[in-house]
């Protein structure tokens, strides 16, 4: 099972390996709320430290909300 953050091959590939000295981070990005709720959760599973990566300059509302116009 190879999970990103979770995976260490030092471990045998073993992705929910509990040994002392690992540190999980879950880091993510959510404009509208969805990915945050499922990194909270993975978060929670995994004991990990949760991160949310935020724009420097915030979304507007039309990319925020998913209605920007499609190109021609």
């Amino acid at each position: 099972m190879n999970h990103c953050a979770a995976y260490h091959r030092g471990n045998g590939g073993n992705a929910m390996d509990n040994s002392q000295n690992r540190k999980i981070l879950v880091a993510y990005f959510s404009a509208q709320g969805a990915t945050a709720r499922a990194a909270r959760a993975v978060a929670q599973a995994v004991g990990g430290t949760l991160f949310e990566i935020r724009p420097k300059e915030p979304y507007t509302d039309a990319i925020s909300t998913g209605s920007i116009p499609k190109a021609a």
